[in-house]
């Protein structure tokens, strides 16, 4: 690597000692000017390296704080459940007689009335023809109640017609009455 070195400074190497002190001293200002490029990053306590290090640090901890607040909720979800199944199995060993007859009651209960309800509904003639009867009446009952509607709404837009007028006229009387009083 040397003989690589020295090959670079050969081919760019000053004619002239006093080229070779410019060179030199171009060598040690541009080291100077990194120096202290790097003494003022290092001073700074916005420089990058630390913002980025204080960040991911922050991040690592509030990941271990969010992991072990995951890992308490599990645990104690995993001990509620625990609790819980171990009291329905408690509860359902006493419970499984006593609930599974009254089971059976509503049930039997609900089937009753049911078939009652059923033997009602076929016990009272409404057929085809009540029906198409029922229709007929509805359906002349909202022709009526169509027609009440177009008589009313033909009602009001005379009335908001009279209304507008009355008011025109009043403007009219009103500045008659204004128009006389100061002549």
């Amino acid at each position: 690597m040397a003989l690589d070195i020295r090959h670079a400074l050969s081919a760019s190497a000053p004619e002239s000692l006093a080229d070779l002190r410019e060179m030199l001293a171009s060598l040690e200002a541009q080291l100077v000017t990194l120096y202290e490029e790097k003494e003022e990053w290092s001073t700074r306590s916005d420089a990058p390296d630390e913002t980025l290090t204080a960040l991911y640090e922050d991040k690592q901890r509030l990941s271990a704080r969010t992991i072990a607040d995951l890992r308490a909720s599990v645990d104690s979800f995993s001990a509620q459940l625990a609790d819980f199944y171990e009291e329905r199995e408690q509860q359902g060993t006493a419970a499984d007689t006593g609930s599974s007859v009254e089971l059976r009651a509503s049930l039997e209960s609900f089937e009753a009335q049911l078939h009652a309800l059923y033997e009602e509904r076929s016990l009272q003639p409404f057929g085809h023809g009540e029906a198409v009867d029922m229709v007929h009446s509805l359906d002349a009952q909202v022709v009526a109640l169509l027609d009440e509607r177009n008589d009313l709404a033909e009602q009001l837009a005379r009335a908001i017609q009279d209304v507008s007028t009355a008011k025109r006229r009043a403007r009219e009387l009103v500045n008659a009455v204004v128009d006389q009083s100061f002549a």
